[in-house]
């Protein structure tokens, strides 16, 4: 055990020594940062050394594949804040929520598990979604003449109506979303997000459960 603490207390003097030499402070967090950058061989700037480590910024310079789904998880969280003032006072808690309101606003009326795998849903949750929307009154249930085996949803008159008070706001958070980026490298963002979707959802409608050995065997050829 003491060997083994010498040997790692060897390894780690050479970083030290130059942690030291380049100004860092005497911070075990800011000294880990540091020494995960200097073994990658990566500048690490100074907003980054900080006990406050920003792991999207590290994988940017490190791995930019697994900084791509990073980036693309927090976009998501920083839109679920918008979203939540934009549907403040309505029904509407989630984006998940306007997905199925508007899905029926289009459809006119599905059957349950059709508008849950029309919003890429898991069966319990999407029925979660629906179950409180039908509290709220913001839909209903009925018995469809074309299927008698499955109740289908549609929006109540009070729903519709809620569901066209929130566009303006849901046109702001799609201006605050894009930020400074001009109408072209919308589109073109817009297109390649596109394409991983139907990507992604192909996977979603044929596949049960998320194998990754299977996905990349079967999809990344």
């Amino acid at each position: 055990m003491v060997d083994k603490k010498f040997k790692l207390l060897e390894k780690l003097l050479p970083h030290i020594e130059k942690y030291v030499e380049s100004g860092g402070e005497a911070d075990p967090i800011r000294f880990a940062n540091w020494v995960k950058g200097d073994e990658l061989d990566v500048d690490i700037p100074k907003s980054e050394e900080s006990s406050v480590f920003d792991p999207a910024s590290f994988m940017k310079k490190t791995q930019p594949k697994a900084a791509f789904s990073f980036y693309l998880t927090r976009l998501n969280k920083y839109a679920k804040y918008y979203l939540k003032e934009a549907f403040a006072g309505t029904p509407i808690k989630s984006a998940d929520d306007f997905a199925y309101v508007a899905s029926l606003a289009y459809a006119k009326e599905l059957s349950k598990s059709d508008l849950i795998r029309m919003n890429v849903g898991e069966t319990s949750g999407g029925m979660d979604i629906i179950k409180r929307l039908e509290k709220d009154g913001m839909i209903e249930s009925f018995q469809a003449e074309s299927d008698k085996r499955s109740k289908h949803v549609r929006l109540t008159p009070g729903g519709q109506g809620i569901f066209f008070s929130v566009l303006p706001n849901l046109a702001r958070v799609g201006e605050i979303v894009r930020a400074h980026l001009g109408d072209e490298d919308v589109a073109k963002l817009v297109e390649v997000l596109s394409a991983l979707d139907s990507f992604h959802k192909n996977i979603y409608d044929c596949e049960k459960e998320y194998n990754l050995d299977v996905i990349e065997r079967e999809y990344l050829k």
